[in-house]
């Protein structure tokens, strides 16, 4: 039942806009877009900065809040790290609504789906991608949001390139540190790498626990995917479902794109998560062949053609 409610729309939602970039590249905007199937009125809040509007939403149609207007402010993107940071953000309304989030820069962009407070968990793994230094140093992060006063979460900072004296955070946390903190309703706390390695130290699998549901945003400030290629750097965020929304069956088409392939990452969330990827002929739908392996909790299997132009 939670996965099948999922992706539907809500009636309040509070979300964080990470760093796209660097804080210094220039905007084009932050925008944030509302539908619904009923006519409403759609209030966004960022109570830590004493921010509030409220637009009219007709039926089917779509609301924006935008940088273009000042109804949403360049401050909000997220320039904390590991202390609580009153910048998250609120939109709801009396009718259901969905939320969609864009920070746009002049050659970095990415969206989400924000997820209302009502299918969020109490339990996550993050997800994303490696450090990245390269022109300048670019990190892989994740922010976590409190909707709830006295939320208490836990960090099991879990992941790949422990050994290296770049793989940590910018507070200096490597994996297998645990950090703890306290949120307030509103409240959100980032995490991200102090981006000194390039594909070696990646975050991915860390485990997100807390006493009261929160949301989860994991990004990349600007990234290669591989780490390898030689052009492409783009931002990359998402909000992720909980672990209780996950599955164990999944089905993928690969996108057009001059057959340069797809990438994929599979991630387990319990020990010895044995997983089988098959992979087929898109116009005979003749087996081609098949990967399978073992996986413990957040440890995760990457699969990408070797592409590098």
């Amino acid at each position: 039942e939670f996965r099948r409610v999922l992706f539907r729309s809500g009636k309040d939602f509070w979300f964080a806009i990470p760093m796209n970039d660097n804080s210094q590249a220039p905007l084009n905007a932050i925008e944030i877009y509302v539908t619904g199937s009923t006519n409403t009125v759609v209030n966004l809040e960022v109570p830590g900065q004493g921010f509030s509007r409220k637009k009219a939403l007709r039926a089917l149609d779509v609301v924006t809040f935008s940088t273009r207007d000042g109804s949403v402010s360049p401050a909000w993107e997220v320039t904390s790290s590991e202390v609580p940071d009153d910048i998250a953000i609120h939109v709801f309304a009396d009718a259901p609504i969905s939320v969609y989030v864009l920070n746009a820069k002049p050659v970095t962009s990415e969206g989400f789906l924000a997820l209302p407070t009502s299918v969020w968990g109490t339990e996550y793994i993050h997800l994303s991608y490696y450090d990245f230094n390269e022109v300048r140093k670019w990190a892989t992060g994740f922010t976590v949001i409190a909707s709830e006063d006295d939320t208490e979460i836990s960090i099991l900072l879990r992941g790949r390139g422990g050994a290296n004296a770049g793989a940590k955070t910018v507070k200096g946390n490597r994996i297998g540190k645990t950090i703890k903190a306290t949120l307030m309703k509103g409240q959100i706390f980032n995490v991200k790498g102090e981006a000194s390695t390039r594909g070696v130290f990646d975050m991915s699998g860390s485990k997100i626990t807390s006493n009261k549901p929160v949301g989860l945003v994991s990004y990349h400030e600007r990234v290669m995917i591989p780490a390898t290629n030689v052009n492409g750097r783009d931002h990359i965020s998402e909000m992720l479902p909980p672990v209780q929304a996950w599955g164990k069956r999944y089905a993928t088409v690969e996108y057009k794109r001059d057959n340069k392939g797809d990438f994929f990452r599979i991630i387990a969330s319990q020990n010895q998560t044995r997983w089988k990827m098959k992979y087929y002929d898109k116009s005979s739908g003749v087996l081609l062949g098949q990967r399978d392996g073992i996986l413990n909790a957040g440890e995760f299997y990457e699969d990408f053609n070797q592409y590098v132009g």
